[in-house]
């Protein structure tokens, strides 16, 4: 049985339809930003997963994209990633149009990307160091004396020991899974640093360790992070600045003014206090869409 629902003004007064950004949320791109959405609208199947989205990313800083099961925020990182083209509306990824950019136009933008996937995607028959040297061997012309250099920097970087690359994936902890698939993501020193999920399965402890590695690599090198989380505390330590999507709109601004949004459903997700209404909520809207949040998540394997 397919659940038909219809969210009102009534149900949630100011939060739906037709509200207005409060006075420090912010409601489109500006020209620092280092990605920008115009507009864009995107389409899987019969469901308008992502609908008029307009936002931007400050370069050089953090952003975490926030939202319930299915809102879009691994769609968000696809786009920039070009793997999906918008159906409408203008993309622009570190100066550059992609929104109708063919895959080889693609190439040079996708160049000064770097990819975190969700569960750490480590190819398990190679070891660290040569999961982590795979994209300086694929897409750079630098002979293995100076890739060994680069390798073993970027260990030592992501707090592991050189030793650590001579171990298969099966043999890490995971902890140690995220620090390598975040050297192999940095190993090019791209602009861009795109995470989706890099906390998922961590206990506490390791996902603040995990947390101070995203803030001390943020400060080293300046790289734009983009990263997709459910976890409310680690965003509110770790953000500079916060996306979240909803079914009727998207807002964005800093963490430690969005906690003070009149938007209860902002207030929700970024809060460790669950609320089993809006829990239910953000279940039957899933329903009614037809589409689970695995539909996204698996395209990242």
């Amino acid at each position: 049985m397919r659940w038909r629902f219809r969210a009102s003004s009534d149900m949630f007064p100011n939060t739906m339809t037709g509200v207005e950004a409060t006075k420090n949320e912010r409601t489109g791109a500006s020209d620092e930003d280092h990605i920008a959405f115009h507009n864009v609208n995107v389409e899987l199947g019969e469901r308008m997963v992502i609908r008029n989205l307009t936002c931007g990313f400050p370069k050089g800083r953090i952003t975490v994209i926030l939202g319930g099961s299915g809102s879009g925020k691994s769609t968000t990182l696809r786009l920039i990633g070009g793997l999906i083209a918008p159906l409408s509306g203008k993309l622009v990824v570190a100066g550059t149009n992609i929104s109708k950019l063919s895959p080889r136009k693609l190439v040079p933008v996708r160049a000064k990307l770097g990819m975190m996937f969700q569960g750490g995607a480590l190819l398990d028959s190679t070891n660290v160091f040569d999961n982590i040297a795979l994209p300086l061997r694929e897409h750079t012309r630098m002979k293995e004396d100076e890739i060994r250099s680069e390798v073993n920097q970027c260990l030592t970087r992501v707090g592991l020991k050189q030793s650590d690359g001579l171990l298969l994936p099966r043999e890490l902890s995971g902890g140690m899974v995220k620090r390598v698939a975040l050297a192999r993501a940095i190993i090019t020193k791209p602009e861009i640093v795109l995470c989706d999920e890099p906390f998922s399965g961590l206990d506490p402890i390791t996902t603040k360790r995990i947390e101070l590695l995203f803030k001390q690599i943020n400060k080293e090198l300046g790289m734009t992070m983009l990263i997709v989380s459910h976890d409310a505390a680690a965003t509110l330590r770790l953000a500079d600045h916060l996306l979240i999507l909803m079914p009727d709109r998207s807002v964005q601004g800093p963490p430690d003014e969005l906690v003070n949004s009149s938007d209860p459903r902002i207030k929700n997700l970024l809060s460790t206090d669950v609320d089993e209404d809006f829990v239910k909520l953000d279940k039957i809207l899933d329903t009614n869409a037809g589409f689970g949040p695995g539909d996204l998540e698996s395209t990242w394997s």
